[in-house]
């Protein structure tokens, strides 16, 4: 094993080594094929974009930044200042006057500083979980056919994990923001510092101090120097950017290879049997490694590498620069061009222009890099929505929670809720709810018309020309065998697919042409994958955190779940998973299930889709479901696929599925009667096996 990891480890270091100078060039290329137009109206999106993660969070930080070069020109000038007044007249009052001035207004900078300093700091810990909140927000505005493309989980999959490791996109673009800003007001302050430095030179040349050739030449050598320092600066952040371009490509990557096998399968109690039967411990390390953190690890080396000998060289140049400024300055104090107290200010103005220009060149080239993750972030953005979607993202919303009985009163708030635990465990309270649609004395009549249907970027059809008519109060079972079309027939009943030929109608109208939200309010479906969330059973039944806790007990009893939940201590105010709740309980497979099972009876909805909605029950609780279920139906209309053909036997009518076409629709004892038929052979070949017992 360890001879074979090696080797396999020495073969990619190579391959990487052998492409490196191919990513450097696919790193100056990304960078270098925009123009600079479209990198500033992509920063400024992204500002824009930015300030609804974080509203007001931007203005907070060009103050400070503001405030930073406040700080700056205050100690050059009145350090310039106090030095003129020493080496001159030397009065008390007025040297007193500017060491007053010079320590007030530091202390109110730093006050100040420190409280927008304060402000940012609470924004930007909100920063990370805001930005997923409002990724998440747009996946619920998404087509469902959007969600399930390949290229839409890779994008989402980019943005928040390039978020997550390095900062790319909103987090890199508000610290290069910050450093954006502080340097160019600290620019701006190092220049107005120096224009009184360009008068003195030329009132010299006049008086005769020095010549107009010396005076051209130390002003060219300054100018040189901060040339080169932004030049040589500019340079270096390139080849850094070049070097770990890798990372910075696939680095969302290679942290969901880590995530999935650390946070994922290693710590999971179900996945942690296969891993000691199957010894797959050093398989999953080494996938970890191999796909993760070896890359990361030599991303992060080639990184530090190129960085530290760029920081050295850039040392060197600070050193020079330096020494030539303070020789340049010095001249011209020797030469009584300038004060004693100038040279330190011009010396320090000079200094701070160019590390202030070599920082923005530097910042400008990250802004320009950063712009691939701003492009992913604002491509995922820009997804086309679904008609009439609207963002939910308006911060958090506060919900009332009205609850308690006549003998103990209302009070409102989830924290303030009253429970009443009566000899069986209930608790007896009433909350809010509105908005649910029953199934009226009519109920509703679905008509397949025609429908045919491929998945996105797919040829081939995996449902043919289906017509099919559910009447008002029908219970309806749909059979086949694994992949005929069954759950994508559901699919596109919820909406969550439109048909390519054909249309469905409901009592009539194209589906298509009904809002969606007052659509959806018709359906209660439980899915073959359904989640169960670390909420209260109550808000799990209600799917919402209002709630009738009469028609949640209700449901209960219909799903079977009625005398469990009554042993617990909290009734259906207990949570559910004791990972977040340390009284919280796990429900077993079954459990969980007949808990779904109760969601969809307690939306009370017209049509109810129960997809394999008792794959985890045992025969003799599944009889008990359907019984309850059915016993408490009330002129619904019901869809059931189910594998277990025995179901069916409580539906009214069977439609039979094969390779997406339905071949055969009527009641059990009719398609029984037909021993050529689908439905009769799938009968057969699991009755057999009960009959072999």
């Amino acid at each position: 094993m360890g001879k074979y990891v090696i080797t396999k480890r020495d073969k990619e270091k190579q391959a990487d080594t052998e492409c490196i100078n191919v990513k450097q060039e696919k790193a100056n290329h990304e960078i270098t094929s925009r123009k600079v137009k479209e990198d500033i109206q992509m920063i400024r999106r992204g500002i824009r974009e930015f300030d609804k993660i974080l509203p007001g969070q931007m203005a907070y930080l060009f103050c400070k930044s503001a405030l930073a070069g406040g700080g700056p020109w205050l100690a050059i000038w009145m350090s310039a200042a106090i030095l003129n007044e020493l080496a001159g007249a030397g009065d008390k009052y007025r040297l007193g006057l500017f060491v007053l001035a010079s320590a007030g207004g530091t202390l109110l900078l730093s006050v100040l500083g420190h409280w927008l300093g304060a402000k940012m700091e609470v924004g930007y810990s909100r920063l990370f979980f805001t930005h997923e909140v409002i990724l998440t927000d747009k996946a619920f505005r998404l087509p469902f056919f959007e969600l399930e493309r390949e290229c839409t989980r890779k994008l989402r999959e980019q943005v928040s994990g390039s978020m997550d490791l390095s900062g790319g996109g909103m987090a890199s673009l508000y610290w290069d923001m910050e450093v954006f800003a502080d340097n160019l007001c600290r620019a701006a302050v190092a220049m107005l510092s120096v224009l009184p430095f360009l008068y003195q030179v030329t009132a010299g040349v006049r008086d005769g101090r020095i010549t107009g050739r010396e005076a051209l030449g130390i002003l060219l050598l300054l100018s040189a120097l901060t040339i080169w320092g932004t030049f040589f600066t500019c340079k270096t952040a390139a080849r850094r950017f070049a070097v770990s371009f890798d990372v910075f490509e696939h680095g969302a990557e290679y942290n969901r290879y880590g995530e999935f096998y650390d946070l994922s399968y290693l710590p999971d109690e179900d996945m942690a049997m296969d891993i000691r039967i199957f010894r797959q411990k050093e398989l999953v390390i080494r996938e970890s490694q191999e796909k993760c953190y070896w890359r990361l690890a030599d991303g992060k080396v080639r990184e530090m590498r190129a960085v530290s000998r760029m920081d050295a060289a850039r040392l060197l140049s600070e050193g020079v620069c330096g020494a030539a400024v303070y020789g340049a300055v010095g001249f011209l104090a020797v030469r009584q061009v300038i004060g004693i107290g100038n040279v330190v200010m011009v010396s320090a103005a000079v200094s701070m222009l160019i590390a202030a220009c070599s920082r923005l060149a530097e910042i400008i080239t990250d802004l320009r890099n950063n712009n691939v993750h701003l492009q992913n972030y604002f491509e995922y953005m820009d997804l086309e929505e679904e008609s009439g979607a609207q963002s939910e993202f308006a911060g958090k919303r506060e919900v009332e929670v009205k609850a308690g009985t006549a003998a103990q009163g209302e009070s409102v708030g989830r924290a303030e809720i009253m429970v009443q635990r009566g000899a069986a465990g209930k608790a007896e309270w009433t909350g809010r709810i509105g908005g649910i649609k029953s199934a009226g004395a009519e109920g509703v009549t679905i008509s397949f018309e025609g429908v045919s249907f491929r998945y996105p970027e797919s040829e081939t059809m995996v449902l043919h020309d289906i017509s099919l008519t559910i009447a008002p109060g029908e219970k309806l079972a749909i059979v086949g065998e694994n992949g005929s079309g069954k759950t994508t027939l559901i699919k596109l009943l919820c909406r969550l697919y439109q048909p390519t030929e054909g249309r469905i109608l409901l009592n009539g109208q194209d589906i298509r042409s009904l809002p969606y939200e007052e659509y959806i309010r018709n359906i209660a479906t439980v899915f073959q994958d359904f989640a169960i969330f670390a909420f209260s059973i109550a808000e799990n039944v209600a799917a919402s955190a209002e709630y009738d806790g009469q028609r949640v007990w209700a449901a209960l009893s219909r799903a079977g779940l009625q005398g469990r939940t009554e042993g617990l201590s909290k009734g259906i105010l207990q949570a559910v998973s004791h990972d977040y709740e340390e009284d919280g309980i796990n429900l077993s497979g079954g459990e969980a299930q007949k808990l779904a099972i109760a969601r969809a009876s307690y939306k009370d909805a017209p049509v109810v889709i129960l997809d394999e909605p008792t794959a985890a029950l045992d025969p003799y609780a599944e009889k008990e479901v359907y019984e309850q279920f059915f016993r408490n139906l009330a002129g619904e209309t019901m869809l059931s696929i189910s594998h277990r053909l025995s179901s069916c036997r409580f539906c009214d009518r069977i439609a039979v599925l094969q390779k997406g076409r339905l071949v055969q629709l009527g009641t059990h004892a009719d398609l029984l009667a037909r021993p050529e038929g689908k439905y009769a052979e799938m009968w057969k070949a699991q009755a057999q096996y009960y009959g072999q017992g």
